[in-house]
Protein backbone atom coordinates (compact mmCIF):
# COMPACT_ATOMS: atom_id res chain seq x y z
CA UNK A 1 0.00 0.00 0.00
CA UNK A 2 0.97 3.38 0.00
CA UNK A 3 2.27 3.16 3.65
CA UNK A 4 4.68 0.60 2.04
CA UNK A 5 6.08 2.08 -0.55
CA UNK A 6 9.42 3.32 0.71
CA UNK A 7 11.13 2.55 3.70
CA UNK A 8 11.71 4.82 6.71
CA UNK A 9 15.72 4.92 6.81
CA UNK A 10 14.75 6.18 2.76
CA UNK A 11 12.25 8.54 3.77
CA UNK A 12 14.63 9.68 6.63
CA UNK A 13 17.22 10.23 3.79
CA UNK A 14 15.19 12.00 1.53
CA UNK A 15 14.02 14.18 4.07
CA UNK A 16 17.85 15.58 5.38
CA UNK A 17 18.28 16.37 1.98
CA UNK A 18 15.89 18.27 0.97
CA UNK A 19 16.90 21.85 1.63
CA UNK A 20 13.60 23.17 1.01
CA UNK A 21 11.57 21.32 4.14
CA UNK A 22 14.89 22.67 6.02
CA UNK A 23 14.22 26.38 4.92
CA UNK A 24 9.92 25.66 5.56
CA UNK A 25 10.93 25.13 8.86
CA UNK A 26 13.02 27.38 9.82
CA UNK A 27 10.63 30.38 8.44
CA UNK A 28 7.93 28.52 10.28
CA UNK A 29 10.32 28.86 13.65
CA UNK A 30 11.16 32.39 12.59
CA UNK A 31 7.17 33.54 12.46
CA UNK A 32 6.65 32.54 15.78
CA UNK A 33 2.82 32.47 16.25
CA UNK A 34 2.41 34.57 19.24
CA UNK A 35 0.38 32.07 21.02
CA UNK A 36 -1.49 32.57 23.93
CA UNK A 37 -2.60 30.52 26.71
CA UNK A 38 -5.67 29.25 24.18
CA UNK A 39 -3.88 28.40 21.33
CA UNK A 40 -5.27 31.54 19.83
CA UNK A 41 -2.48 32.84 16.76
CA UNK A 42 -2.50 36.63 16.70
CA UNK A 43 0.13 37.38 14.99
CA UNK A 44 3.65 36.04 12.97
CA UNK A 45 6.71 37.84 11.60
CA UNK A 46 7.22 37.53 7.78
CA UNK A 47 9.69 34.90 6.83
CA UNK A 48 12.56 37.10 5.37
CA UNK A 49 12.91 37.03 1.10
CA UNK A 50 15.39 37.35 -0.63
CA UNK A 51 17.98 35.52 -2.44
CA UNK A 52 19.41 32.29 -0.67
CA UNK A 53 22.77 32.67 1.20
CA UNK A 54 23.96 29.33 -0.60
CA UNK A 55 23.41 31.80 -4.20
CA UNK A 56 27.09 31.95 -6.39
CA UNK A 57 25.80 35.29 -7.81
CA UNK A 58 25.75 36.65 -4.61
CA UNK A 59 28.76 38.83 -3.80
CA UNK A 60 30.85 37.78 -0.57
CA UNK A 61 30.13 40.98 0.93
CA UNK A 62 26.23 40.86 0.72
CA UNK A 63 25.91 37.47 2.20
CA UNK A 64 28.15 38.43 5.14
CA UNK A 65 26.38 41.17 6.09
CA UNK A 66 22.81 38.93 5.11
CA UNK A 67 24.72 36.23 7.44
CA UNK A 68 25.03 38.77 10.47
CA UNK A 69 21.33 39.96 9.91
CA UNK A 70 20.56 35.91 10.36
CA UNK A 71 22.78 35.93 13.26
CA UNK A 72 20.70 38.98 14.83
CA UNK A 73 17.11 37.69 14.48
CA UNK A 74 18.45 33.94 15.67
CA UNK A 75 19.42 35.73 18.91
CA UNK A 76 15.68 37.52 19.17
CA UNK A 77 13.65 34.22 17.75
CA UNK A 78 15.52 33.04 20.33
CA UNK A 79 15.17 35.85 23.42
CA UNK A 80 10.96 35.47 22.11
CA UNK A 81 11.04 31.89 22.65
CA UNK A 82 12.75 32.06 26.74
CA UNK A 83 10.30 34.62 27.20
CA UNK A 84 7.47 32.96 26.50
CA UNK A 85 8.53 29.58 28.15
CA UNK A 86 8.94 31.61 31.14
CA UNK A 87 5.70 33.05 31.01
CA UNK A 88 4.57 28.95 30.89
CA UNK A 89 6.39 28.62 33.66
CA UNK A 90 5.45 31.50 35.74
CA UNK A 91 1.26 30.03 34.75
CA UNK A 92 2.24 26.46 35.75
CA UNK A 93 3.52 27.81 38.98
CA UNK A 94 0.35 29.64 39.56
CA UNK A 95 -1.57 25.98 39.28
CA UNK A 96 0.37 24.31 41.80
CA UNK A 97 2.59 22.48 38.78
CA UNK A 98 5.78 24.01 38.86
CA UNK A 99 7.34 20.07 38.43
CA UNK A 100 6.18 20.51 34.49
CA UNK A 101 9.24 21.06 32.87
CA UNK A 102 9.24 23.92 29.96
CA UNK A 103 11.90 22.73 27.31
CA UNK A 104 12.77 25.56 24.89
CA UNK A 105 14.71 24.09 21.81
CA UNK A 106 17.24 26.93 20.08
CA UNK A 107 16.35 27.98 17.05
CA UNK A 108 19.28 28.51 14.59
CA UNK A 109 19.24 29.26 10.76
CA UNK A 110 19.44 26.24 8.55
CA UNK A 111 23.18 26.93 6.00
CA UNK A 112 22.87 25.52 2.91
CA UNK A 113 24.22 21.87 3.01
CA UNK A 114 23.33 21.74 6.98
CA UNK A 115 21.20 19.98 8.81
CA UNK A 116 18.88 22.28 11.16
CA UNK A 117 19.81 22.71 14.39
CA UNK A 118 16.49 23.91 15.93
CA UNK A 119 15.24 20.48 14.09
CA UNK A 120 17.83 18.10 15.51
CA UNK A 121 17.28 19.90 18.97
CA UNK A 122 13.63 19.01 19.29
CA UNK A 123 13.99 15.66 17.95
CA UNK A 124 16.86 15.05 20.79
CA UNK A 125 14.32 16.43 23.36
CA UNK A 126 12.11 13.72 21.89
CA UNK A 127 14.18 11.06 22.22
CA UNK A 128 15.46 12.13 25.59
CA UNK A 129 11.55 12.48 26.73
CA UNK A 130 10.47 9.12 25.33
CA UNK A 131 13.45 7.37 26.81
CA UNK A 132 12.85 8.51 30.78
CA UNK A 133 9.44 8.68 29.59
CA UNK A 134 7.41 5.43 32.18
CA UNK A 135 6.04 2.09 30.33
CA UNK A 136 2.56 3.00 30.55
CA UNK A 137 3.77 5.74 27.68
CA UNK A 138 3.37 9.43 26.09
CA UNK A 139 0.60 11.04 24.20
CA UNK A 140 2.24 13.25 21.94
CA UNK A 141 0.19 16.33 21.11
CA UNK A 142 1.25 18.74 18.19
CA UNK A 143 -0.73 22.32 18.37
CA UNK A 144 1.31 23.36 15.03
CA UNK A 145 3.44 21.63 12.27
CA UNK A 146 4.45 18.22 11.81
CA UNK A 147 7.92 18.74 11.22
CA UNK A 148 9.75 18.15 14.26
CA UNK A 149 7.72 15.41 15.38
CA UNK A 150 7.88 13.33 11.58
CA UNK A 151 11.98 13.73 12.34
CA UNK A 152 11.92 12.01 15.32
CA UNK A 153 9.51 9.55 13.84
CA UNK A 154 11.56 8.75 11.16
CA UNK A 155 14.84 8.60 13.38
CA UNK A 156 13.18 6.74 15.82
CA UNK A 157 10.68 4.56 14.56
CA UNK A 158 11.00 2.20 17.48
CA UNK A 159 11.17 4.54 20.22
CA UNK A 160 7.82 6.15 18.37
CA UNK A 161 6.23 3.11 17.72
CA UNK A 162 6.57 1.65 21.66
CA UNK A 163 5.55 4.39 23.71
CA UNK A 164 3.50 6.54 22.18
CA UNK A 165 -0.38 5.75 23.27
CA UNK A 166 -1.57 8.34 21.08
CA UNK A 167 -0.60 11.30 18.74
CA UNK A 168 -2.86 14.33 18.74
CA UNK A 169 -2.44 16.74 16.35
CA UNK A 170 -4.84 20.09 15.67
CA UNK A 171 -4.94 20.12 11.98
CA UNK A 172 -7.12 18.14 9.36
CA UNK A 173 -7.26 15.10 7.78
CA UNK A 174 -9.19 13.15 5.10
CA UNK A 175 -9.92 9.45 4.68
CA UNK A 176 -9.16 8.32 1.25
CA UNK A 177 -8.58 5.03 -0.01
CA UNK A 178 -5.35 3.10 0.29
CA UNK A 179 -3.48 2.40 -3.33
CA UNK A 180 -0.93 0.21 -4.22
CA UNK A 181 2.21 2.16 -4.84
CA UNK A 182 2.66 6.36 -5.61
CA UNK A 183 2.07 6.55 -9.64
CA UNK A 184 -1.29 7.30 -11.15
CA UNK A 185 -3.59 4.14 -12.32
CA UNK A 186 -2.35 2.54 -8.62
CA UNK A 187 -5.00 0.17 -7.92
CA UNK A 188 -7.02 0.32 -4.37
CA UNK A 189 -6.40 -1.99 -1.91
CA UNK A 190 -9.67 -1.60 -0.41
CA UNK A 191 -7.96 0.00 2.68
CA UNK A 192 -8.83 3.56 3.96
CA UNK A 193 -6.38 5.93 5.41
CA UNK A 194 -5.76 9.50 6.64
CA UNK A 195 -3.36 12.19 4.38
CA UNK A 196 -3.35 15.38 5.31
CA UNK A 197 -6.03 18.09 4.72
CA UNK A 198 -4.22 20.83 2.43
CA UNK A 199 -6.63 23.33 3.52
CA UNK A 200 -5.48 23.20 7.24
CA UNK A 201 -2.56 25.83 8.01
CA UNK A 202 -0.64 23.76 10.24
CA UNK A 203 -0.58 21.47 7.29
CA UNK A 204 0.39 23.65 4.82
CA UNK A 205 3.34 25.27 7.17
CA UNK A 206 5.27 22.15 5.91
CA UNK A 207 3.16 19.83 3.75
CA UNK A 208 5.77 16.97 3.78
CA UNK A 209 6.65 16.63 7.02
CA UNK A 210 2.79 16.48 7.53
CA UNK A 211 2.30 13.77 4.97
CA UNK A 212 5.51 11.93 6.50
CA UNK A 213 4.39 11.86 10.05
CA UNK A 214 1.02 10.57 9.10
CA UNK A 215 2.50 7.69 7.11
CA UNK A 216 4.61 7.06 10.20
CA UNK A 217 2.03 6.72 12.54
CA UNK A 218 -0.35 4.53 10.52
CA UNK A 219 2.77 2.55 9.09
CA UNK A 220 3.50 1.78 12.50
CA UNK A 221 0.06 1.46 13.74
CA UNK A 222 -0.02 4.35 16.24
CA UNK A 223 -3.31 5.82 16.73
CA UNK A 224 -3.87 8.94 15.55
CA UNK A 225 -6.77 11.93 16.85
CA UNK A 226 -6.91 14.64 14.44
CA UNK A 227 -8.92 18.14 15.61
CA UNK A 228 -9.88 19.57 12.87
CA UNK A 229 -10.36 23.77 12.78
CA UNK A 230 -14.82 22.49 12.03
CA UNK A 231 -14.57 21.54 15.88
CA UNK A 232 -12.81 24.70 17.28
CA UNK A 233 -14.94 26.44 15.40
CA UNK A 234 -18.10 24.35 17.09
CA UNK A 235 -16.54 24.81 20.19
CA UNK A 236 -15.92 28.56 20.47
CA UNK A 237 -16.22 30.29 23.40
CA UNK A 238 -18.28 33.43 24.11
CA UNK A 239 -16.26 36.67 24.68
CA UNK A 240 -17.50 36.75 28.10
CA UNK A 241 -16.01 34.13 29.34
CA UNK A 242 -12.56 36.23 29.82
CA UNK A 243 -14.51 38.90 31.24
CA UNK A 244 -15.52 36.49 34.06
CA UNK A 245 -12.07 35.60 34.01
CA UNK A 246 -10.74 39.05 34.47
CA UNK A 247 -13.34 39.42 37.64
CA UNK A 248 -13.72 36.40 38.67
CA UNK A 249 -10.49 34.25 38.29
CA UNK A 250 -8.03 35.98 40.63
CA UNK A 251 -4.55 36.51 39.36
CA UNK A 252 -4.26 34.08 36.83
CA UNK A 253 -7.77 34.26 35.49
CA UNK A 254 -6.50 38.22 34.82
CA UNK A 255 -3.24 37.06 33.30
CA UNK A 256 -5.53 34.87 31.05
CA UNK A 257 -7.49 37.50 29.92
CA UNK A 258 -5.46 40.23 29.25
CA UNK A 259 -3.42 37.61 26.88
CA UNK A 260 -6.06 37.18 24.96
CA UNK A 261 -7.61 40.57 24.83
CA UNK A 262 -3.99 41.59 23.32
CA UNK A 263 -3.89 38.52 21.33
CA UNK A 264 -7.52 39.80 19.97
CA UNK A 265 -6.22 44.03 18.95
CA UNK A 266 -3.26 42.60 17.78
CA UNK A 267 -4.59 40.21 15.47
CA UNK A 268 -7.67 42.96 14.20
CA UNK A 269 -4.52 44.95 13.09
CA UNK A 270 -2.48 43.03 11.24
CA UNK A 271 -6.29 42.00 9.37
CA UNK A 272 -6.90 45.73 8.93
CA UNK A 273 -3.55 46.50 7.08
CA UNK A 274 -3.59 46.46 3.28
CA UNK A 275 -2.85 42.93 1.78
CA UNK A 276 0.51 44.07 0.30
CA UNK A 277 2.19 45.72 3.84
CA UNK A 278 3.64 42.61 4.92
CA UNK A 279 5.43 44.72 7.81
CA UNK A 280 2.54 45.38 9.30
CA UNK A 281 0.24 41.87 8.55
CA UNK A 282 3.12 39.54 9.84
CA UNK A 283 2.87 36.77 7.52
CA UNK A 284 -1.31 36.70 7.71
CA UNK A 285 -2.76 35.43 4.75
CA UNK A 286 -4.50 38.06 2.63
CA UNK A 287 -7.88 36.02 2.53
CA UNK A 288 -7.34 37.19 6.48
CA UNK A 289 -8.93 40.68 5.98
CA UNK A 290 -11.26 43.04 7.87
CA UNK A 291 -14.26 40.91 6.90
CA UNK A 292 -12.78 37.59 7.93
CA UNK A 293 -11.88 38.93 11.38
CA UNK A 294 -15.94 40.71 11.71
CA UNK A 295 -17.40 37.20 10.16
CA UNK A 296 -15.31 34.75 12.46
CA UNK A 297 -15.08 36.57 15.73
CA UNK A 298 -18.29 39.38 15.50
CA UNK A 299 -21.25 37.35 13.73
CA UNK A 300 -20.70 39.69 10.73
CA UNK A 301 -21.01 43.16 13.10
CA UNK A 302 -18.79 46.06 12.19
CA UNK A 303 -17.39 47.45 15.24
CA UNK A 304 -18.00 50.73 16.48
CA UNK A 305 -14.84 51.50 17.32
CA UNK A 306 -11.42 50.62 15.44
CA UNK A 307 -9.41 50.99 18.58
CA UNK A 308 -11.93 49.55 20.66
CA UNK A 309 -12.43 45.87 18.96
CA UNK A 310 -12.93 43.87 22.03
CA UNK A 311 -16.21 45.11 22.56
CA UNK A 312 -17.21 43.86 19.48
CA UNK A 313 -15.85 40.04 19.62
CA UNK A 314 -18.69 37.82 20.17
CA UNK A 315 -16.99 34.42 20.28
CA UNK A 316 -13.00 33.07 19.95
CA UNK A 317 -11.98 30.21 19.09
CA UNK A 318 -9.99 27.80 21.73
CA UNK A 319 -7.29 25.27 20.61
CA UNK A 320 -5.23 23.99 23.21
CA UNK A 321 -8.08 22.85 25.71
CA UNK A 322 -9.53 21.00 23.22
CA UNK A 323 -6.20 19.38 22.54
CA UNK A 324 -5.34 18.92 26.41
CA UNK A 325 -8.71 17.77 27.09
CA UNK A 326 -8.95 15.56 24.27
CA UNK A 327 -6.18 13.03 25.78
CA UNK A 328 -8.69 12.15 27.99
CA UNK A 329 -10.12 9.78 25.08
CA UNK A 330 -11.54 7.21 24.99
CA UNK A 331 -14.28 8.36 27.33
CA UNK A 332 -14.33 11.33 27.03
CA UNK A 333 -15.13 11.55 23.41
CA UNK A 334 -17.46 9.17 23.64
CA UNK A 335 -19.36 11.25 25.66
CA UNK A 336 -18.35 14.70 24.20
CA UNK A 337 -17.87 13.90 20.70
CA UNK A 338 -18.82 12.79 17.57
CA UNK A 339 -15.52 11.24 15.95
CA UNK A 340 -15.16 9.72 12.51
CA UNK A 341 -13.40 5.89 13.28
CA UNK A 342 -10.89 4.27 10.95
CA UNK A 343 -8.90 1.22 11.36
CA UNK A 344 -5.67 0.75 9.79
CA UNK A 345 -3.77 -2.77 10.84
CA UNK A 346 -4.63 -2.93 14.26
CA UNK A 347 -4.78 0.66 15.46
CA UNK A 348 -7.72 2.82 15.54
CA UNK A 349 -7.82 6.24 14.26
CA UNK A 350 -10.09 8.98 15.04
CA UNK A 351 -10.71 12.45 12.94
CA UNK A 352 -12.69 14.96 15.12
CA UNK A 353 -14.45 17.57 12.46
CA UNK A 354 -14.61 16.23 8.59
CA UNK A 355 -16.51 19.47 7.58
CA UNK A 356 -18.32 22.77 8.86
CA UNK A 357 -21.58 20.78 8.33
CA UNK A 358 -19.87 17.76 10.40
CA UNK A 359 -18.07 19.35 12.64
CA UNK A 360 -17.59 15.95 15.02
CA UNK A 361 -19.90 17.15 17.85
CA UNK A 362 -23.38 16.51 18.67
CA UNK A 363 -23.88 18.84 21.64
CA UNK A 364 -22.38 21.93 20.83
CA UNK A 365 -23.65 23.80 24.26
CA UNK A 366 -23.08 21.08 26.41
CA UNK A 367 -19.01 20.43 25.68
CA UNK A 368 -18.88 24.52 25.76
CA UNK A 369 -20.49 24.74 29.14
CA UNK A 370 -17.90 22.07 30.08
CA UNK A 371 -14.70 23.99 28.72
CA UNK A 372 -16.05 27.09 30.04
CA UNK A 373 -16.27 25.12 33.89
CA UNK A 374 -13.03 23.65 33.46
CA UNK A 375 -11.12 27.18 32.48
CA UNK A 376 -12.80 28.91 35.20
CA UNK A 377 -12.31 25.96 37.52
CA UNK A 378 -8.60 25.95 36.81
CA UNK A 379 -7.83 29.46 37.25
CA UNK A 380 -9.05 29.20 41.18
CA UNK A 381 -8.06 26.03 41.94
CA UNK A 382 -4.74 26.93 43.36
CA UNK A 383 -5.87 29.98 44.20
CA UNK A 384 -5.37 31.25 47.58
CA UNK A 385 -7.99 34.09 47.82
CA UNK A 386 -11.30 33.96 48.96
CA UNK A 387 -13.16 36.73 47.86
CA UNK A 388 -13.57 36.16 43.95
CA UNK A 389 -17.54 35.54 44.17
CA UNK A 390 -18.98 33.82 41.88
CA UNK A 391 -19.05 34.91 37.89
CA UNK A 392 -22.27 35.22 36.88
CA UNK A 393 -23.96 33.41 33.99
CA UNK A 394 -22.71 33.54 30.39
CA UNK A 395 -25.06 32.21 27.25
CA UNK A 396 -23.18 29.60 25.30
CA UNK A 397 -24.64 29.65 21.99
CA UNK A 398 -24.63 32.40 19.62
CA UNK A 399 -27.22 33.86 16.75
CA UNK A 400 -28.20 32.09 13.97
CA UNK A 401 -27.84 28.51 15.66
CA UNK A 402 -30.13 26.11 16.24
CA UNK A 403 -30.40 26.58 20.10
CA UNK A 404 -29.64 30.54 21.42
CA UNK A 405 -30.83 30.60 25.05
CA UNK A 406 -28.53 27.90 26.36
CA UNK A 407 -26.95 28.99 29.38
CA UNK A 408 -23.75 27.98 31.74
CA UNK A 409 -23.54 28.55 35.41
CA UNK A 410 -20.09 28.23 37.28
CA UNK A 411 -19.88 25.12 40.06
CA UNK A 412 -17.26 25.40 42.56
CA UNK A 413 -17.98 21.78 43.10
CA UNK A 414 -15.26 19.00 42.11
CA UNK A 415 -18.19 17.07 39.30
CA UNK A 416 -16.07 17.37 36.27
CA UNK A 417 -12.77 17.03 37.20
CA UNK A 418 -13.71 14.53 39.53
CA UNK A 419 -15.33 13.14 36.22
CA UNK A 420 -11.63 12.96 34.17
CA UNK A 421 -9.97 11.30 37.30
CA UNK A 422 -12.02 8.14 37.26
CA UNK A 423 -11.27 8.40 33.27
CA UNK A 424 -7.58 8.58 33.84
CA UNK A 425 -7.64 6.31 36.58
CA UNK A 426 -9.62 3.26 34.89
CA UNK A 427 -7.11 3.76 31.49
CA UNK A 428 -3.87 3.79 33.81
CA UNK A 429 -4.99 1.04 35.89
CA UNK A 430 -6.10 -1.20 32.63
CA UNK A 431 -2.90 -0.83 30.90
CA UNK A 432 -0.44 -0.93 34.31
CA UNK A 433 -1.80 -4.65 34.49
CA UNK A 434 -0.72 -5.57 31.05
CA UNK A 435 2.29 -4.01 31.61
CA UNK A 436 3.21 -5.54 34.78
CA UNK A 437 4.12 -8.86 33.40
CA UNK A 438 7.38 -8.75 31.86
CA UNK A 439 7.98 -12.10 30.88
CA UNK A 440 5.34 -11.70 27.90
CA UNK A 441 7.44 -9.76 24.96
CA UNK A 442 4.24 -8.12 23.18
CA UNK A 443 1.97 -7.58 26.32
CA UNK A 444 2.71 -4.19 26.38
CA UNK A 445 3.20 -3.72 22.80
CA UNK A 446 -0.11 -5.43 21.75
CA UNK A 447 -1.98 -2.86 23.72
CA UNK A 448 -0.49 -0.09 21.83
CA UNK A 449 -1.93 -1.70 18.53
CA UNK A 450 1.27 -2.88 16.71
CA UNK A 451 2.01 -5.11 14.17
CA UNK A 452 2.91 -8.59 14.88
CA UNK A 453 1.74 -8.77 18.18
CA UNK A 454 0.20 -11.89 19.64
CA UNK A 455 -3.10 -10.79 20.21
CA UNK A 456 -4.39 -13.89 21.94
CA UNK A 457 -1.56 -13.21 24.75
CA UNK A 458 -3.51 -9.56 25.28
CA UNK A 459 -6.95 -10.87 25.24
CA UNK A 460 -5.76 -13.34 27.98
CA UNK A 461 -3.93 -10.63 29.93
CA UNK A 462 -7.69 -7.81 29.40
Amino acid sequence: TDLDDEPLHKLQRTLQRDHNVEKQANQYRKSSLRVDLFGSRSATSTPRSGVEESNPVLPKARRSVRQEDDDEDDEDFDERLEAQANELRATLVEVGMSHVPVKVAKSTAAKAGASSDATESVTEQLRVMYEIAPPVGVILILTASCTDAAMFAQMHPGLFREKTVCAIHMGGAQVVAATVGLQPGSTETGEMMLVPDTAAQNNRIDMLAAENFYRAAQKLSVPLLIISRHLAAACRLPRGLFDALEDHGGRLGQILANEQREAIESLWQQACAPPDDLKKRLGLPPRCDRNWFLKTFCNGKDVESDNDVWAAVESINVYNPLSLISALQPEFINKYLDATHMELYTAKHRLLGISAQSPGITDRSKMRRMLCQCILKGAVANQSSFKLGLPPPLSVSFVGEEVESEMFRYSSGDEVASGFASFNLKRQSTRAGIIRDRDRKWSASAKLGHPGAPQAQLKDKV
